[in-house]
C-alpha cells in the first residue's frame, strides 16, 4: 500500500481524534488511545491489554516523543491487519520522556501489521515532518475540540486535502 494524503486523512479522521485527552500519565494516555482504537473498530477489545503492553514495551526501548510537543508511539503487531491510527491532544501536555524534555501535546499512535514495516516508516516520516512546522502545535492548542479543528479545516488540510491559499501554510503539511 502506498502512502498518500488520503491514507493519512483516513488514518486520523474525526472519529479517530481524542480531544482533549483525559489521561495525564504516559501509560494512561496509551490506554486511552488504544481504547479509542477499539471504539473505532481498529482493534479488537480482547487484544487491548496486550496491545498496550506492546506499545509500552516499544516506549521502553526508546521514547517516541520526538520533541516540539509531538509523540508517535507505534508498533508492528499481530493485532492489526492494516495500518491503523488515532491522534490525541493534551492541552496541558504529558510527560512522554521527550527528547527536548518538554511536555507532549499531540500523540499520533500507530499500529501496523508485522509484515508491513515500509508503510509505517513512510508514515512516521510524514508525521515527523509536521513537527518541524512551528505553527502546527499552536494551531491545535488554540482549538477547543476535535470538531473545532475539523470545522476550521485545519487538521483536514494538515493531513491531506486540497491546498488552498492560506495565510498559514501549516494547514497542508502532510
Amino acid at each position: 500500500m502506498t502512502v498518500s494524503p488520503s491514507t493519512l486523512k483516513a488514518l486520523f479522521s474525526t472519529d479517530r481524534l481524542v480531544f482533549p485527552l483525559q489521561a495525564s500519565i504516559k501509560k494512561d494516555v496509551v490506554e486511552e488511545l488504544a481504547t479509542a482504537l477499539v471504539a473505532t473498530g481498529q482493534l479488537n477489545k480482547d487484544d487491548l491489554r496486550k496491545f498496550v503492553k506492546e506499545i509500552m514495551a516499544r516506549e521502553a526501548l526508546g521514547t517516541t516523543a520526538i520533541g516540539k510537543g509531538i509523540a508517535i508511539p507505534h508498533v508492528r503487531t499481530d493485532f492489526s491487519a492494516s495500518l491503523v491510527g488515532v491522534l490525541g491532544f493534551s492541552r496541558d501536555g504529558v510527560d512522554f520522556n521527550s527528547l527536548d524534555k518538554r511536555p507532549t501535546h499531540a500523540i499520533f499512535m500507530l499500529a501496523s501489521p508485522m509484515a508491513d514495516k515500509d508503510q509505517q516508516i513512510r508514515i512516521l516520516g510524514r508525521i515527523a515532518a509536521v513537527a518541524n512546522h512551528a505553527n502546527f502545535l499552536s494551531f491545535l492548542l488554540q482549538s477547543k475540540s476535535a470538531q473545532d479543528v475539523v470545522d476550521q479545516r485545519g487538521l483536514s488540510l494538515v493531513i491531506g486535502g486540497s491546498q488552498p491559499k492560506l495565510k498559514d501554510p501549516v494547514m497542508y503539511f502532510i
